[in-house]
């Protein structure tokens, strides 16, 4: 299987684009890119999405192909699965994002205070967050919403959202994210 940081060098390289250029369409450090290109730094998925609006693709490119035919069980272990880690927040993907399906599920878990989410850029996506464990602030365009441990919400990606783990110990997610119909 090619890895993250093999595809995206590949990409940039099929398109000609130097580290510096790349990092002017995507908004993502230099060394960011270089240190994700070597293998050494893996994105956050709000990094990843940059870098693939940039390079204009869909995140999926980067992600592990299935098989999309489901007659039988589609199951991705642990070792297959695509993870993320940030400074307070670690995330991985536990479905393939089909681009035929346009569906994926992330499992997300966030330190004291840490913000997850698109706090800057909208997409068309629905998702779905159900909190598995402690709690949170889901912010939505200029609202914020209180969830609890075993709350969920449902909503269009076309407002900028993120959240913010309002407890004191680490806050568990499921977060679905659909293609918008």
């Amino acid at each position: 299987m090619e890895l993250l940081f093999e595809k995206l060098r590949q990409e940039r390289k099929a398109r000609n684009l130097t580290i510096n250029q790349l990092s002017k369409l995507s908004n993502v450090s230099p060394g960011m890119l270089s240190s994700i290109e070597r293998g050494i730094v893996t994105p956050s998925v709000d990094v990843l999405f940059r870098i693939c609006n940039a390079l204009q693709l869909s995140i999926d490119y980067f992600l592990p192909v299935r098989d999309n035919h489901l007659a039988s069980p589609s199951i991705l272990r642990r070792k297959d699965q695509y993870f993320l880690k940030g400074k307070q927040s670690r995330s991985h993907f536990v479905s393939p994002l089909y681009e035929k399906h346009g569906h994926t599920v992330l499992l997300v878990y966030l330190e004291p205070g840490a913000e997850y989410g698109r706090k800057h850029k909208t997409h068309e996506t629905n998702e779905l967050i159900v909190v598995v464990e402690g709690g949170l602030i889901f912010h939505y365009g200029e609202s914020e919403y209180e969830l609890e441990e075993g709350d969920s919400v449902y909503f269009s990606s076309a407002n900028l959202h993120y959240v913010t783990n309002s407890q004191d110990a680490k806050t568990t997610l499921v977060w679905c994210i659909f293609k918008a119909t």
